[in-house]
């Protein structure tokens, strides 16, 4: 039993502003143990940056592995220039685009697209045409449907600004090919010309088909041909009710 006149003990550990210095020591062992495991397992963080870019890029399959290896001159072509130089030499003739996968062509950047589709392409006269067919070439009229350019369409994923990045140095190619070399003058062309042929591309995709003359014709002549029995079916259940009528009014005379 304490004496009354016994002075009050305090306890360490109750005394204003007093730390335990303990708990921020284990503290502080804590984060040196969460430092560790992140310098020891890199290989998460590298996991999640490709997932994440498969997330991004869809379109990019195992089968397009090849389309990701460096090119001749150790770059990675992802550089606009860089593809520019390439497309361009590939239309003059100088040097072809290289050939990978059998049936696709090496843009840079890690994509491909078809030969057929491009030798068809490279050619047309004008600047617009080229623009347009550009999308299909590297995301195809399937995936085109769900996207569009700047991403502001209701229901609908940006388009990879890294496809638009290589698009537009395509286009930038055959500027170079032509000899159009003035910033300025190129400039106003990707943002007059390209840009907007780009946006009208991904507004084809997603619109259904539009029917020829021949099916609209087709078309018509089935309705009228509907029309003629729907008009020959009332004629008939017309006269057929007469026929009711007059059946009717014998009976009542009978």
């Amino acid at each position: 039993m304490k004496r009354i006149d016994e002075p009050f003990k305090r306890d360490k550990l109750s005394l204003p502003g007093k730390i335990d210095h303990s708990k921020s020591k284990e503290f502080d062992n804590d984060k040196s143990v969460l430092k560790t495991e992140k310098t020891v397992n890199p290989v998460n963080s590298d996991s999640d940056s490709e997932r994440k870019s498969k997330d991004i890029n869809p379109s990019t399959s195992e089968s397009d592995s090849d389309c990701l290896k460096l090119d001749d001159e150790g770059n990675d072509s992802s550089d606009e220039d860089v593809i520019a130089d390439r497309v361009a030499k590939d239309i003059t003739g100088t040097k072809p685009l290289e050939i990978r996968n059998g049936d696709k062509l090496y843009v840079g950047s890690g994509i491909c697209i078809k030969k057929e589709a491009w030798e068809k392409g490279k050619g047309v006269k004008k600047d617009s045409l080229f623009c347009n067919n550009i999308p299909f070439q590297l995301w195809g009229k399937d995936q085109m449907a769900s996207r569009c350019l700047e991403g502001n369409a209701k229901g609908k994923t940006k388009a990879t600004p890294r496809k638009v990045k290589v698009g537009i140095a395509m286009f930038k190619g055959r500027l170079k090919s032509r000899g159009v070399s003035d910033d300025s003058t190129v400039k106003s062309l990707v943002k007059n010309v390209c840009r907007r042929s780009f946006g009208c591309a991904f507004y084809e995709a997603s619109r259904p088909p539009r029917k020829s003359k021949k099916q609209k014709r087709n078309s018509e002549e089935i309705d009228d041909k509907d029309k003629e029995k729907e008009d020959e079916d009332k004629e008939k259940d017309d006269e057929d009710k007469e026929k009711d009528d007059k059946d009717m009014e014998k009976e009542e005379e009978d």
